[in-house]
């Protein structure tokens, strides 16, 4: 009974272990244009092909995805202008599912909000590194 209750426990924390949200992580932007990130939607075409350290999340059942990238910083500049700012007002009134086990590569505390529409997305740029962070449900095309 003992060797059947260890079984049953060990069972149900790999079941529990498992995640609908599949994590990759790339040290090139090459490298996830050739794994077929982009061609798969999950890589938005916007991020610049100077983006690296890319870790990219996405969840099956939800269609979220969560990505974070470096960029050099005259790259991300010219990125950041690019984008409608979204004032802090507005950002206060957000809310976002955050990607599942990312503490290590997600800032914990970005804020965020679900779009609206199928391909919106929302970006930030970390002030104090060159990470940029963006989030949608998608996969974005």
């Amino acid at each position: 009974m003992r060797r059947l209750t260890i079984a049953l426990v060990a069972s149900f924390l790999a079941v529990c272990s498992c995640s609908d949200q599949l994590y990759r992580h790339y040290s090139r932007y090459s490298e996830a244009i050739s794994t077929g990130e982009l061609s798969r939607g999950w890589l938005p075409s916007w991020i610049p092909a100077t983006a690296y350290d890319i870790h990219l999340q996405g969840d099956l059942d939800t269609g979220h995805v969560w990505v974070r990238f470096l960029l050099p910083p005259s790259v991300a500049d010219y990125l950041k202008s690019q984008f409608k700012f979204m004032p802090y007002k507005e950002v206060e009134q957000l809310s976002w599912r955050w990607p599942r086990s990312a503490s290590a590569w997600w800032f914990q505390g970005l804020i965020g909000r679900p779009p609206h529409f199928r391909h919106e997305f929302f970006i930030a740029f970390d002030r104090l590194s060159n990470n940029v962070y963006a989030w949608w449900v998608g996969p974005e095309k």
